[in-house]
């Protein structure tokens, strides 16, 4: 697999994951890539991202 090949496919894995989470609620296509390309690059984790769609009940 070439350089650019593997290039294709990491930026087509970062917008299918953004346009997933697009359709789970995230407000927007741009965060949603903002999202995905930071999921991609280790800054933040999928189970971060998932507490944004699945918060858990505060107590009070």
């Amino acid at each position: 697999m070439s350089k650019w090949q593997k290039h294709v496919e990491r930026v087509r894995v970062v917008m299918v994951r953004a346009w997933g989470l697009f359709r789970k609620g995230l407000l927007s296509m741009s965060l949603s890539l903002k999202v995905s390309w930071n999921l991609d690059r280790g800054l933040i984790t999928l189970s971060q991202v998932e507490g944004m769609f699945h918060p858990k009940k505060r107590r009070k």
